[in-house]
C-alpha cells in the first residue's frame, strides 16, 4: 500500500471513530432524557389511584397519592440490570437536586422474586437516597 492509500485510511478509521463516539453519547443522552421523562408522574389531584407498596423493611407508600408534592417519580428496576445499574449516580443526583424542589422519587423494584434482603442490599451497594419499594403485584 502506498503513502497515500495509508493516509486515506487512517482519515477514515478516524472519522469511523468519531462518528460512532457522537452515535454513542447522542444516544445515552437521548436514552437518559427519554427515561427521565418517562418516569416522571405529575400529582395534580386527589382522584389518582391509590397504590401502596411496601418498601424493604415492610413500610408502606403510597407514591401516587396527592399531597403538598409537586410531583413524584417513580423509577422501576431490576437489581441485575446493568444499564439501571449505570444510571445509579445520575439517580442519586437528582434526588439530592429536586427532593428539596418538592419532587419525591421512589425506585420499585419489579422482580415477583426479588426478596426484602435482596432489595436491601442493592439499595446499599448503589446508595440509593431515595425509598426502594418492591412491586410484588406488577
Amino acid at each position: 500500500m502506498t503513502l497515500r492509500g495509508r493516509r486515506l485510511e487512517k482519515a477514515l478509521v478516524n472519522r469511523k471513530r468519531r462518528f460512532w463516539n457522537s452515535e454513542l453519547l447522542v444516544g445515552r443522552a437521548s436514552l437518559a432524557a427519554a427515561a427521565l421523562f418517562a418516569l416522571l408522574f405529575l400529582v395534580s389531584s386527589s382522584s389518582a389511584a391509590e397504590v401502596q407498596l411496601s418498601d424493604f423493611n415492610g413500610k408502606p407508600h403510597s407514591p401516587l397519592r396527592a399531597d403538598t408534592r409537586k410531583a413524584t417519580v417513580v423509577i422501576f428496576t431490576l437489581p441485575d440490570c446493568p444499564v439501571a445499574n449505570a444510571f445509579a449516580p445520575e439517580i442519586n443526583r437528582l434526588v439530592a437536586d429536586y427532593s428539596a424542589r418538592g419532587v419525591s422519587f421512589y425506585l420499585a423494584h419489579v422482580d415477583r422474586d426479588l426478596t426484602a434482603a435482596e432489595a436491601r442490599k442493592h439499595a446499599a451497594d448503589f446508595a440509593f437516597r431515595c425509598p426502594v419499594l418492591l412491586d410484588s403485584q406488577h
